[in-house]
Parts: structure tokens; C-alpha cells; sequence
């Protein structure tokens, strides 16, 4: 049954992995954050080295992100992979992009 899961990456590779995941069709969210410094503005990861993944695990099976490069394995409880409720990732998506949109706004 295709479910919304957390991966956890090495450090700063959340990108390298969405990018593996969706060189697999498997849908990825990666929440970023705009940064501004006095130099540059960039965009980091709401939750540095974690990304979630929209995927059936039973179809794709675990171990194509136990092996995944730069992957670290799934955030689980149990040994089980934690789902993530639909409902819970339409509020984390909305709250994030209402905040992005804020940040720009004040820009």
C-alpha cells in the first residue's frame, strides 16, 4: 500500500537522494527554507538529512533504500518503517509553504 515515509541521509546529501529517488519514479518531498546572509540567499533543508518519500514499500521493497547510496535507512519504530498519515503531510506541506511564502513577502 503506497504510503508517505521519512529516509534519513547522510549529512547534506538529502538532494543526492531525492535525486536517486526520483531517477526511480519514486515521488520525494524535500521541504526547504530560504536562508538570507548578508552575501547570498540559499535554500536548506527544513529537516537537515531527512527526506520524505511517497512510495508502496511492499512493490519497491525496503531494501531499494537500504542500499540506496547516501541513504541512511527509513526512520522506524519497531523495526517498522513509521508512516506518515496523509492528512499530516497536507498540514507539514501547507504550514511550509505558507512560511516560504511569508519569507518572501517580507523580502
Amino acid at each position: 500500500m503506497i504510503g508517505w515515509y521519512v529516509i534519513h541521509s547522510k549529512t547534506a546529501k538529502e538532494n543526492f537522494v531525492r535525486t536517486q529517488c526520483c531517477q526511480r519514479n519514486i515521488e520525494t518531498y524535500l521541504p526547504l527554507m530560504k536562508v538570507v546572509s548578508s552575501r547570498r540567499t540559499k535554500k536548506i533543508p527544513y529537516f537537515p538529512g531527512y527526506l520524505f518519500i511517497h512510495v508502496d514499500l511492499e512493490t519497491t521493497g525496503r531494501s531499494t533504500f537500504d542500499w540506496m547510496p547516501g541513504a541512511i535507512g527509513f526512520v522506524s519504530f519497531g523495526g517498522e518503517p513509521a508512516r506518515i498519515p496523509n492528512k499530516t503531510m497536507e498540514v507539514l506541506r501547507g504550514r511550509i509553504e505558507s512560511d516560504n511564502q511569508t519569507a518572501l513577502d517580507e523580502d
